[in-house]
């Protein structure tokens, strides 16, 4: 299978019309006059614009190949912004933090790389020990889609057309999956497909948990919900919600 980070470019490719959470966590960040600490930092979608916005920002992530295109990103821009993006990899269950920072994100979904329970407690433990005592923690995730999961079984779907931004050449792109219910994972397939036919493909998993699993293991790690939404924009939860944004704090 392949490691859905070993491309940056194509990470990038992908994500490039996803902006709704960049402008909350930029906002979030600024409120907070830093410092902020984000896990599962990659190539620095966010890192970079926070820092941008005035705010000192550290990180953590896993993947080597998407820290070492934040640090290419990183070298062009002005030394000022680069002094405030400070990154290293790591294990976000166990990385070793300091409690010095205002806010802590865990954004993008990242909560859904965690294939237990007790894995996404002892992220939210990590973060708790990061915070100073008037500290807060942001996070979004999915809940389950039950009609997303019926999709037929390895079926092509978002068939789209991009511009390889390595070489200028065409991709025609799209991705297939399938819903493993007994694992609870949603497998996801990212394929591009140059113009002499050759393939390069990305494959997530993506382990769900149901919203009572989630608040079960916010209040084993500790922490309660201060402010929750359906959206980046502060639409109300519902039970047919299926993106759940929030902000937690310390018991």
């Amino acid at each position: 299978m392949a490691d859905p980070y070993a491309i940056p470019p194509l990470y990038d490719l992908e994500y490039q019309h996803q902006a709704d959470d960049i402008a909350f966590y930029v906002a979030v960040a600024a409120r907070s006059g830093g410092p902020v600490l984000e896990l599962g930092c990659g190539n620095g979608r966010l890192m970079l614009p926070i820092a941008r916005s005035g705010v000192h920002i550290d990180g953590v992530d896993a993947s080597a190949s998407m820290l070492a295109d934040l640090e290419r990103k990183r070298a062009l821009e002005p030394e000022h912004i680069r002094d405030r993006i400070h990154a290293r990899l790591g294990d976000f269950r166990t990385a070793q933090v300091e409690p010095v920072h205002k806010v802590v994100i865990w954004p993008f979904n990242a909560l859904h790389h965690c294939p237990t329970g007790a894995d996404v407690v002892k992220v939210l433990d990590t973060a708790k020990r990061a915070l100073v005592p008037d500290g807060t923690i942001y996070l979004d995730c999915y809940l389950p889609d039950r009609k997303l999961y019926a999709r037929t079984p390895h079926g092509r779907y978002e068939e789209r057309t991009f511009t390889d931004p390595r070489d200028g050449g065409t991709l025609m792109s799209w991705e297939t999956g399938f819903w493993d219910e007994q694992k609870r994972i949603h497998h996801v397939t990212y394929i591009y497909q140059h113009a002499d036919g050759h393939e390069e493909s990305l494959d997530l998993k993506l382990h769900m948990y149901e919203k009572d699993e989630l608040l079960k293991f916010i209040r084993d790690a500790g922490l309660k919900i201060l402010w929750q939404s359906s959206d980046f924009f502060g639409a109300p939860m519902a039970p047919t919600s299926l993106k759940w944004v929030m902000q937690l704090v310390p018991a």
